[in-house]
């Protein structure tokens, strides 16, 4: 896991965001690859890997306020 210094967010890898949420990494895949998770917000791009933003997922999964 790395630390975004920005707003204190953890960036999770899709492997590390499946195990974290427990689901499937296409279940992530899909809902990027279906706008259903913004760039920026969601999750960032950098070169071919993307991070996904923790509290950004939890807030969509509805797991905090």
């Amino acid at each position: 896991e790395r630390r975004f210094n920005d707003d204190d967010d953890e960036l999770l890898t899709t492997g590390e965001a499946a195990k974290f949420f427990k689901v499937h990494q296409q279940h992530l895949r899909n809902l990027k690859s279906q706008d259903k998770l913004e760039e920026g917000k969601h999750y960032i791009r950098i070169g071919r890997k993307l991070l996904f933003r923790k509290n950004a997922l939890l807030q969509h999964f509805g797991l905090q306020a």
